[in-house]
């Protein structure tokens, strides 16, 4: 029984490395994986919620609208379907002043993705990005400069893409798209000690949003 069980290892052994190469011969010789690089921009809605905070919407005054980028490589399955792995970065940023002072105020919101995205037409893709997500919220001003809050959650980001192709490699895209992210806050700043200490309050971010970015995209 045991012989037979390493025959049959040995087999899905060589089946697996025949279509592995097989595979890896077809991505090279059919423009099977593409390199996304993007430049965006983004809005964020913010909700508060949690164990000990009030139901309430909670808006933080002039991080509403940022920039961002991300990279993102893909591997496409077949003429209609892809999967890909990407990360992504956004900044949101209020500065202001008075007589005295400077003041800068700012959050972040970076991750990795898992990606599924489906072909519509030669021009045209729907596609879905589960990202796991960091955030944070960074204050400066003279004589303080430190995170208040700092938090991790997964996203969900749906959307949709525009290609202009350049050549047969080479391709232009306009994206746009919708983001819900569900942010724990485990660490908010202590004036007392001075430091980020563990948050006990249950406090969760709910972020949502549009999308819009510009991106080249190359498949080789």
């Amino acid at each position: 029984m045991k012989r037979y069980l390493v025959i049959l290892f040995m087999v899905l052994v060589v089946i697996f490395t025949y279509n592995f190469s097989t595979k890896a011969k077809g991505i090279i010789d059919s423009n099977k994986l593409e390199l996304d690089l993007m430049i965006n921009y983004s809005n964020y809605v913010y909700k508060t919620y949690g164990d000990n905070v009030e139901e309430d919407n909670y808006i933080r005054e002039d991080l509403h609208h940022g920039k961002g980028y991300l990279g993102e490589i893909i591997y496409w399955v077949n003429n209609r379907f892809g999967v890909g792995l990407g990360l992504e970065s956004n900044r949101m940023v209020s500065e202001w002043c008075d007589d005295l002072e400077k003041y800068k105020y700012s959050s972040q919101l970076d991750g990795p993705y898992a990606k599924i995205i489906y072909n519509l037409n030669d021009n045209i893709t729907l596609y879905n990005n589960i990202i796991d997500y960091r955030y944070k919220e960074h204050y400066q001003k003279a004589g303080f400069d430190n995170d208040l809050i700092r938090g991790n959650g997964i996203g969900v980001l749906l959307g949709m893409k525009v290609d202009y192709p350049v050549d047969n490699n080479l391709s232009v895209v306009l994206d746009s798209g919708y983001r819900i992210a569900k942010i724990k806050i485990k660490k908010r700043y202590s004036s007392k000690k001075g430091e980020l200490i563990k948050n006990k309050d249950g406090e969760k971010i709910k972020i949502s949003g549009l999308r819009v970015g510009l991106s080249v995209a190359y498949r080789f």
